[in-house]
């Protein structure tokens, strides 16, 4: 009868995908290694750049006091706008609106232009009369009314009384 020893060619295949283990952990380590370090390369050189910029807009505050005379601070800006949104939404969801609906809200740059429906023509005269001395806009139209069967379809454009938040991102060349 003849016997084979196998043992030696199991260990080096043991061996051998051993080895191969190795090497693709090696190049796993490596690989999330080299991702990480582009990642902090790249991170570093956008808050660099951010950096510059910002102390390059402080040095321009600081030698020209006359860009920010009579304007609001960007904090000032935005903690005025985000309650003007906050007051206008309170506005908005009050109950006197039984009998009147706003099914849509778009903006475009200053204007803001609602749709609705009203139970009549008096609920909506009502409303525009408080709709129109709100502080938020400086001047509130009343574009398109169509009839329905029972109720009417309005668009109203509130113009905005400041500027639109958007703005206060435009770079300055």
């Amino acid at each position: 009868m003849v016997e084979f020893n196998l043992l030696d060619w199991r260990e080096a295949k043991y061996e051998f995908e051993q080895s191969e283990i190795k090497k693709i952990m090696l190049a796993f380590i490596l690989l999330t290694l080299i991702i990480w370090l582009i990642a902090h390369l790249v991170l570093s050189l956008y808050l660099n750049h951010l950096n510059s910029k910002s102390l390059q807009y402080e040095a321009e505050r600081e030698d020209n006091p006359g860009l920010i005379t009579g304007e609001r601070s960007f904090l000032t800006q935005l903690k005025l706008h985000q309650n003007d949104i906050i007051d206008l939404f309170e506005i908005l969801h009050h109950p006197h609106q039984d009998a009147l609906c706003f099914t849509s809200m778009r903006r475009e740059d200053n204007k803001i232009i609602f749709k609705g429906v009203a139970a009549s023509l008096a609920d909506l005269t009502h409303f525009l009369k408080t709709w129109v001395n709100l502080k938020h806009f400086s001047e509130v139209k009343l574009q398109q009314i169509q009839w329905q069967e029972s109720n009417i379809s309005f668009q109203l454009c509130g113009i905005e009384q400041y500027p639109s938040f958007q703005s206060l991102f435009i770079e300055k060349n």
